[in-house]
């Protein structure tokens, strides 16, 4: 790694700018504290990650996200929503638990139930068209 070029800026209005210039290594990281957010971001030739935090909000825009941890739990008040523009894959090392306490639905083309062992189809009333 060549030299890297270090710059903090302080300004009444524009806030506070901590760049870390990589010029050899083409990468460019910067964070600003502009007093209503903070963004971190992270540029090279062909790619670009941003932190932007607020008071109500923490947004997350990049190429690959990835966590690794013991444990994680998410939790909403309200909705929570996932989506996918390709393939979307949920895997369980033992377990694996869905509840809804008034609907659940599952919609596709194609819908493919496996078990190993024993299948069990359970309810008030099954309807099988």
């Amino acid at each position: 790694m060549g030299t890297l070029i270090c710059r903090v800026e302080l300004n009444k209005n524009d806030g506070v700018t901590i760049t870390v210039d990589n010029k050899s290594g083409r990468v460019k990281h910067t964070i600003v504290l502009d007093g209503s957010s903070i963004t971190t971001q992270s540029v090279s030739v062909s790619n670009t990650s941003k932190i932007v935090q607020t008071p109500n909000a923490v947004s997350i825009d990049c190429k690959h996200f990835n966590v690794k941890a013991d444990t994680i739990k998410f939790t909403s008040k309200m909705s929570t929503s996932m989506s996918s523009g390709s393939s979307f894959n949920i895997d369980s090392g033992t377990t694996m638990t869905a509840d809804a306490k008034a609907m659940a639905t599952i919609k596709s083309a194609t819908v493919n139930i496996k078990g190993q062992g024993l299948v069990k189809v359970e309810g008030a009333m099954i309807k099988l068209q």
